[in-house]
């Protein structure tokens, strides 16, 4: 997998989450959805800032560092 078809995943997943967030029944199931989204979002805004050449290469090469925020 390229980081363009993980971005393609990511935005499909994004898609579907923000639709399913209306159908969670408590705190914890949308926080939990809310988490993931961020995580998602972020990876995207990573894939976003690397250089074309890059986003054609194999996934497996790297890894996306996501820094929590407090």
């Amino acid at each position: 997998m390229t980081y363009q078809a993980k971005y393609r995943q990511n935005e499909r997943l994004l898609d579907a989450y923000v639709g399913f967030l209306d159908e969670c029944t408590n705190f914890h199931q949308k926080l939990c959805l809310s988490e993931e989204i961020g995580r998602l979002a972020t990876q995207n805004k990573q894939i976003e800032k690397m250089e074309f050449a890059t986003t054609k290469t194999d996934i497996s090469i790297y890894e996306l560092k996501i820094p929590a925020c407090l």
